[in-house]
């Protein structure tokens, strides 16, 4: 199961956060953009997940890159 630890409003950023995932050999999915629909509209965020095990250890590298949007959970 995959684990969202990453949103933004730009494919581009959401891109080059995956690539910061993945040149420090964590494993995301390709990015998602999100089909929910929620009162105001359409949901216009992009997302990078990551397996469920590695999403702590994400979130933190992450964090220590001062990386902004990082998801404390999955909602």
């Amino acid at each position: 199961m995959s684990v969202r630890v990453y949103r933004s409003l730009s494919e581009a950023e959401a891109g080059i956060v995956e690539s910061l995932l993945r040149a420090n050999s964590f494993h995301p999915e390709d990015i998602l953009q999100s089909v929910h629909a929620f009162l105001g509209g359409i949901d216009p965020n992009y997302y990078v997940e990551v397996p469920e095990h590695e999403a702590q250890g994400a979130r933190e590298l992450l964090k220590t890159f001062k990386v902004e949007n990082v998801m404390e959970s999955d909602d």
